[in-house]
Formats: structure tokens, sequence, C-alpha cells
């Protein structure tokens, strides 16, 4: 027998000790074996020092009570509790692998590995937490990782079981005697542990923990968020070298941001890490379900998925209210001291973005910080050996701990590019161009060569109080060497002068001069509400994510931004660009869509007849509303407004294919394209030209070269198939059509075209089995009529697509106005009633 082990080999009860695990604080570990069922088990003793003590005893029981209610996989599972020798012990289920804090010493974790851990440990503490358990002692030594990566909360020996499941008052427990708490599996070399008058493990309590204060769920929460910062850092958020300093760095000091240690750590997680160590417990997470759903979300939209083929593409200017009276000059703190700003001069280009949002406080002080700082590098130009004539905005990393803070950097990002846009010789790339850099690790070099500019500028946004810390980078593409840096740290209380020192730098250092219709365009009134602009703000931000719920969210958003301020142009042209982007998810009929596109399109240019976007949207009403004079007449007046913006030059290019106008399309798309050299949308769109135009082996190459930006773009492995059918390269097409249908998770629109490949090629059993699936699937939901007569053209069967055609035209089917271009209706061109069909649409002759 081992003298220092005595238990090892020992039948206690029905269980053999066969070696030991770990000790701590409060348990000596063994590994057993379950004599009577055969299995390993793992037996926690009270080290028998500790026998007698009540306290000890007392933890001992409160552990076996706590585990004894709880059964979860993310938990560590209590099989039985048992005496030996007058020394209790209890009976868990043995695991194999090692504790986080193992895990943690080995480095910061992996992204993917990360996000799943924090979803099982948030679904273990919900779990508990419903059971109105608090744990008290969340850390990574009493959280394990098995070797087969599942999460398993341990020791509840802290735990706090309260009188009433489920209820308010069950989450709240006051902090017991002394006592302090180590892992029961490793050695005892976790952070400063304390015994006093708080209960837990100092480095990882909340703030009202170390204040003695009486507790609930959401302390857990807290110590939970300092496990998820180690995790993703390897470093701990309070540090300090003795118990009292790391009281005073929980209580009052602010971790240092995250993504400064780990610059590849997602923004979404920091803001997650963030809110969880609020240090006031109504701002941090309220229920571990809800940190968990925000995981899940991150965990979803961090792998790839739906690209859905929207004709828009980002980029619609950011409006400014009306100017207001001047103020005192404030000052600007940067790294080098502050700068005295003089007072009130002639308004210029600069005054736009503050004005903007001059009522906003958070908005104006982030965007008029950024336009500050932007004054000094552009200004680069004024000593460059060659002029800084191309620029790209890549978005601003949020690293703020603020829910709100994403949708305020990206409309920093954006408003930042519309500005700029104005300036003239100056080519500014468009921020959808720009935004499929978000969170990629492309440096800004290459994502320079990429967009075809000489110099990128990056940004991140950190929120620390009342203030913004903005840091940016200008960077020359060519020689992959800084240009200009810097750091601001800027006072909401001094920020609405701000635009002074933007118009003197440049004026001063650009030495460029806006035309009185430029000067208009930027500085054109739309709302003097702050909260409306911050809702607006919110619509773009979720437009942009392309996706079905993005754009219902982004029309709630439109609308509560006109609620607040029925005046408001820019949002009702957002509505009008939502609505026009949902109508291509098909999950309403286009005719449905079409008057709340063409409303909400016209008040925006009843309010200002200026705006570009507002023109765009009710050119692409009339569009499908098959009004081809009204339509163009839209799309002109919308270029001329603005001839920067590249969602109308794209849907008049779109317009000028559905009319057979190859040419005239091919020069407003290479005029986006110049614009916007890695645009997925500009892409997609020269594409389709060329597919109208029956120019295929182009067509595949710019479908290519479109996928070679985004291997996930679901239109262009779409649209590929479809050329590849046209070509009658059958297994080809059908790969892509399959790989299309793969990442769109099923859509209808892939599955539609997916059967009409079958058919084409000569498999009419898969292509009727898709049919069938199909027309089930419109008893529930909306499937667009134009799909199903697709698949009866490819089966041959014209009677039947002859009669969905009819459907399709009650329902405006968007995808009518192909007609006479689209290849997919050349089996049926020469039938009477496709001629008629066209008459009925009125589709011009081809010039």
């Amino acid at each position: 027998m081992n003298p220092t082990e005595p238990l090892l080999g020992k039948i206690i009860s029905h269980y053999q000790i066969l070696s030991p695990l770990g000790k701590g604080g409060m348990g000596i570990v063994y590994k057993a074996e379950d004599t009577r069922l055969g299995r390993a088990v793992a037996l926690k003793f009270v080290p028998e020092a500790m026998a007698s003590d009540r306290n000890a005893l007392e933890r001992f029981q409160r552990e076996a009570r706590a585990a004894s209610s709880l059964n979860h996989p993310n938990i560590c599972t209590l099989h039985d509790i048992g005496e030996w020798q007058a020394r209790p012990f209890l009976v868990m289920e043995c695991l194999e692998g090692r504790t986080l804090g193992d895990r943690i010493r080995a480095g910061p974790i992996p992204i993917d590995d990360l996000i799943e851990y924090c979803i099982q440990i948030a679904d273990g503490l919900d779990a508990a937490h419903a059971k109105g358990i608090v744990h008290r002692d969340i850390k990574p030594a009493n959280i394990f990782v098995t070797n087969r990566n599942q999460i398993k909360i341990m020791d509840f020996g802290l735990a706090k079981v309260a009188a009433g499941w489920g209820t308010r008052s069950a989450w709240i427990g006051k902090a017991g005697q002394l006592g302090h708490s180590q892992s029961e599996t490793v050695p005892m070399d976790d952070p400063v542990t304390s015994p006093g008058s708080t209960m837990g493990t100092v480095a990882y309590m909340s703030p009202e923990q170390a204040s003695g204060e009486e507790l609930d769920g959401r302390s857990d929460l807290f110590s939970f968020g300092t496990v998820m910062y180690e995790m993703a850092t390897a470093a701990s958020p309070f540090q300090g070298s003795s118990t009292p300093l790391i009281f005073v760095a929980i209580l009052h000091n602010e971790p240092t941001a995250p993504c400064l240690l780990r610059p590849d750590l997602p923004p979404e997680m920091e803001r997650i890490v963030l809110k969880a160590l609020e240090k006031g417990r109504e701002l941090r997470y309220q229920s571990a379900a809800e940190i968990r759903g925000d995981l899940k979300r991150l965990q979803r939209d961090s792998n790839p998925r739906r690209a859905a083929a929207l004709p828009a593409v980002a980029g619609a200017s950011v409006a400014a209210p009306a100017p207001a009276a001047p103020v005192s000059a404030p000052k600007i703190e940067t790294q080098t001291g502050s700068a005295e700003v003089p007072a009130a001069q002639a308004p210029s280009s600069a005054e736009y973005i503050v004005r903007t949002i001059q009522r906003n406080r958070w908005a104006a002080l982030a965007v008029g910080a950024v336009l500050a700082l932007l004054a000094g590098v552009l200004g680069y130009r004024a000593f460059s050996e060659k002029p800084l004539d191309s620029l790209a905005v890549l978005p601003f990393t949020n690293v703020g701990g603020d829910p709100g803070t994403e949708y305020l950097s990206d409309g920093i990002t954006e408003s930042v590019i519309n500005n700029l846009s104005q300036l003239p010789k100056l080519a500014v790339r468009s921020f959808s161009s720009s935004l499929r850099y978000k969170s990629n690790n492309v440096s800004p070099d290459e994502a320079g060569r990429q967009l075809k500019v000489r110099a990128v500028l990056t940004g991140r946004l950190v929120r620390r109080g009342e203030d913004f810390a903005i840091s940016a980078e200008l960077v020359d593409v060519d020689h992959n060497r800084q240009l200009w840096g810097s750091q601001y740290t800027v006072k909401a209380a001094k920020l609405l002068a701000t635009q002074e020192e933007i118009s003197r730098q440049i004026s001063e250092k650009l030495r460029l001069q806006l035309s009185g219709a430029e000067k208009e365009r930027i500085n054109r009134h739309t709302t003097q509400d702050s909260e409306a602009y911050q809702s607006y703000l919110q619509g773009r931000f979720q437009w942009n994510k392309r996706t079905l719920e993005g754009l219902q969210a982004s029309i709630d958003f439109f609308q509560e931004a006109i609620r607040k301020d029925p005046q408001y142009a820019l949002a009702y042209a957002g509505e009008a660009d939502a609505y026009a982007s949902l109508a291509d998810f098909n999950v309403l009929p286009t005719r449905e869509v079409m008057p709340k596109v063409r409303s909400a399109a016209s008040k925006a240019i009843e309010l200002d007849g200026g705006l570009a976007e507002a023109h765009t949207s009710l050119a692409w009403a009339r569009f499908h509303d098959w009004d081809w004079a009204g339509t163009e007449a839209e799309f002109k007046r919308a270029i001329t407004l603005d001839p920067s913006y590249p969602t109308a030059r794209i849907w008049y290019g779109d317009f000028l294919s559905a009319m057979g106008r190859f040419d005239e399309a091919q020069a407003q798309l290479d005029g986006a394209a110049a614009a916007n050299p890695a645009s997925l949308v500009v892409g997609l769109a020269l594409a389709s030209r060329l597919y109208y135009a029956r120019q295929y082996a182009a067509a595949i190459e710019q479908c290519q070269k479109t996928l070679a930006m985004e291997s996930t773009f679901i239109p262009a492995h779409l649209l590929l198939g479809e050329v590849n059918l046209a070509k009658g390269q059958f297994p080809e097409a059908l790969a892509e059509l399959k790989k299309a249908l793969e990442l769109s998770e099923g859509d209808t629109n892939e599955l539609a075209a997916l059967a009409y490949g079958h058919a084409l090629a000569r498999e009419p059993a898969e292509a009727r089995k898709i049919l069938q699936d199909l027309k089930e699937r419109s008893q529930q939901t909306y499937v667009q009529p134009l799909d199903l007569a697709t698949i009866q053209i490819g089966l041959g069967d014209r009677d039947e697509a002859f009669a969905w055609l009819s459907k399709a035209f009650d329902d405006r089917s968007a995808g009518l106005v192909y007609l006479k271009v689209d290849p997919v209706f050349n089996n049926i061109s020469s039938d009477p009633r496709f001629a008629n069909l066209v008459s009925r649409i009125g589709l011009p002759s081809a010039k």
C-alpha cells in the first residue's frame, strides 16, 4: 500500500479505489471501479483532517444536495453518496480530459472551440439557475473539458440552493461564512483564493460578491465573463499582486479590450464578454440563456451561410440634421495633447457628418472623432510625391461592450465613406466593397490591392464610459507601410464644434473646394431626431446583412425611424430598399411588395427630391410595374444626382440587359466595377449580362472570378449552373446547382433550379420528385409560380408551363421582365402563347 495514498486498492462499499485524480482545499478525488455496474467512477472524500470540521461537512452536504438535483450533459453527474470511517464521500461520473484551467495555460483557445465551450458552459449554468442554484465559484479549475470536447461544470461546494425553484426570489442567496475553494482534481495553483467575509475565488468574483452583498445568478454570469475573457486571451481581466489589489480591480477597473490582446477575436465575441463583465448587475446579462442565445447566433454567423442574391449594394448616404448654432470651441484629446478648435467658420463638406448626428451623443462622438482624424489622414496628399487619389475605408472594428455599438461602428464607416466620396479628385470605394472585409483577416495592403486603391484606412472603436477611444491607421498599399496613425480620445461635451476643426484641416491640407451642388447634397436636411437617426443606422446595419431575418428587422427599424420623425426622407428610402430586396427572397408575391416600395420611395422623393437612393428604389418599382419609360427616367435621374451611387448603375444595367440593350448595360456595369472592383453584386451583374447576351464562355469566366472573391456566394453558384445548362454541360451544371442548394439550406429558388437542371439532363424522375415537393410546400408557404413554370418547361410540359406562367403574370413575378432574354424560355419562345404573354407585359423590342 502506498503510505501517501492509504486508500489505493481498498474496496469501499462496492467501489475499488484505483488511482488518485487530484486534491484541493476541500476534497481528495480518486478514480474507482463500481464493482456492481462495472463502470469507472470518481470518489470525492473530505480530507481526513477536516472530517470533524462542521463547516467543511456542511459544504460537502451542500454540494451533494445541489449536484443531486441537477441532470444535465454539461454538469458533472452525481451517482451516489456514502460514508466510510466517518468520512463522507461523493460518487461522481469519471471524466477523462483536463480542466479548463489546464487548457487555458496552453494558450488562448481557438475561436470555434471558444464559442462552443462557452455555449456549453452557459447551457449548464442555465440548468443550474433554473433549479434556483447559484454556483458562486465559477472558474476554469471548476470546469472540465473531456477528451470529446464536452464541458462539465464541477464543484458545487459553494453553491447556494434557494427555497423556491424557478422564482425570482429563488435566485437570491447571501454570501456565506469563511471558506475557500480549489479544484478537486488539480494541484492548488489557481489565482488568489482567500478566506474572509466572502466566498469564492477572488480573481473570479463579481463586484457584488467581492462587496459581500446578496447574490443571485447574475454573479455567476460575471464569473463566467471572467472565464470567457481568459479563454479568449489567456490573461486575466482583473489583475493585482495581492488580494486587495484584485478586489480594487474588480470593483473599479475596466478590463483591457480583449481584441487588443487578441486581434483575431470576433468583435461580437468581445461584446459578449464585456457585457458579461459589466460591474452593475442590471447592465450585464440577466440570464445564462441570454448569453447562450448570443453565442449561438455568433456561432451560426461565423459559418458560411446563405448570401442572398440581392440586387442592392450597400452605400446609402447617411443623413444630416439641420445645423445648430455655433458653440464654444472644444478640445480634442489626442496622443500628443489637446488642440484648441477655432470659432465657427464658413460651412464646408465636413459639416455633413457632424450635423447629421449632433443630437446623437454616441454617434456624434464617434463619427466626429473619426472625421477629425481623417482630416489629418488625408493631409498626406499635401506632401506625398503622388496625390492620394484613391482610398478604401475598411469597416471599423467594434471593441466596445455596448450592445448597440456594433451598428454604430458600421454606421461610422458608411458615413465616413459617403462624406469622403463627395470630395473631388478622390476615388473612395463604396461601403459594399469594403463590407466583405469585416471580421476578415486579410491585411490592409492585400485588401487595398484587391480594391485597387493607393491607400487603406483601418480603424478601431472602443467605448470607455462617456468617451470613445478611436484609433486609425493609413497604409500605403504599394509599399505596405504606415503613412499615418493616431489615437484619439474625444469628450462628448466638447464634440459639437469639431466640424470647425475638420473644415479647417480639409481646406488647408487638402486644398479642395466643393461646388455649390456638392455642398447642397452633402448638407441636405434629413432629421433632427437623434433616436430616429439611430434607428436608421440600425436599419442599414440589418439591411447590409443580406439575410431574410436582417431584411425583416431592417424594415422594423426604418419604420421606427419614420414614427419618430415622419419627415425623415432617408428612412423612407431605406424602407423602400428593404422591401425591394425582400422581393428577391420570394416570401411574398411581387404584386404585394411593389406598392410598399413605390409608396416609401415616392414619400422620400416628396420630402427630398435630391435623394439618389429614393429615385433608384422608385425606378426598381417601376421596372417591375412594367413601366419601362418611367423606369429609365428614374434611373437616369438618380445617376445625375449622384454618379458615384453604385446601386443605381447596377440596377440600371440590369434593366438595360432585360431590354436587350447589352452594350448600354455593359457601360453602366463597367462604371460600377471601376469604382467597386471587389463587389460580389457587381460581379454577379456582369455575369448575368453575359448570360442574357448568350456569351456563355465569358459568363462562366465572370462567375468564377466572382466565386474566387467569395466561394460561398450562392447566386454565383446558381448562375454558373444555369450557364452550364445553357451550354449543355450537364454534369458541371448539376454540381453547381447542388452546391447552391446546399449553401442555401434548401431554398425554393435553388431547389427549382436543380429540378430544371435534372429535367434538361434527361433525369425526369428527379425533376418531378422536386416538383411535387415544391407543390406541397406551396400549401404552407409562398412558392414563386415562375419557378414551377420553369421546371415544366424543362420537362417539356408546355400546357402546364403556360398555366403556371399565367399565375406568374397575375403575381407579377419579378423574373418575367427577363422573358425576352433569359435562355430558359428558348424552348417555348416559338409558341403563340409566349408572344401573347410578352405582349401583355408590354416588353419593347430590343434596340
